[in-house]
C-alpha cells in the first residue's frame, strides 16, 4: 500500500465551504475511515489527521470500500467532498472511478 501526502504551501481553495487559512495536506490512501481490514496504514493516517487537525486541514481520497470488500460503505455518497470532523474533508471515489483522469477541481 503507497500513502502519498501533499502539503499545500500555497492556500489552495478545493470547495467554497473549505475557506480555512491553514496549511492544506491532501492524502492519498487507497483504503481510510470507516474501513478497518487494511489495518496500520488506515491507523496511522487516522492518528494523523487527529494529532494535527488544529494546525492543518486535511483532505483525503480514497475508495468507498474497505479491504476485501465489494460493497460501498453504508450511507456515505461518493464522489463528492465529505465534511467528516473539524479540519478533515474526504473524497470517497467509486471503484474505477479515477482509473481514466484526477476528477477533483482545484480552484486557487
Amino acid at each position: 500500500m503507497i500513502i502519498s501526502l501533499v502539503v499545500f504551501t500555497t492556500f489552495v481553495r478545493i470547495s467554497s465551504y473549505m475557506d480555512t487559512k491553514k496549511p492544506r495536506i491532501l492524502v492519498f490512501i487507497d483504503w481510510y475511515l470507516p474501513g478497518y481490514k487494511a489495518g496500520g496504514p488506515v491507523t496511522s493516517v487516522a492518528n494523523i489527521v487527529a494529532r494535527f487537525r488544529d494546525e492543518y486541514e486535511f483532505h483525503v481520497i480514497t475508495t468507498n470500500r474497505d479491504y476485501g470488500s465489494d460493497v460501498p460503505y453504508a450511507d456515505i455518497e461518493p464522489n463528492r467532498w465529505l465534511k467528516r470532523e473539524e479540519n478533515l474533508f474526504v473524497y470517497y471515489r467509486e471503484e474505477g472511478e479515477f482509473n481514466q483522469k484526477l476528477k477533483v477541481r482545484c480552484s486557487i
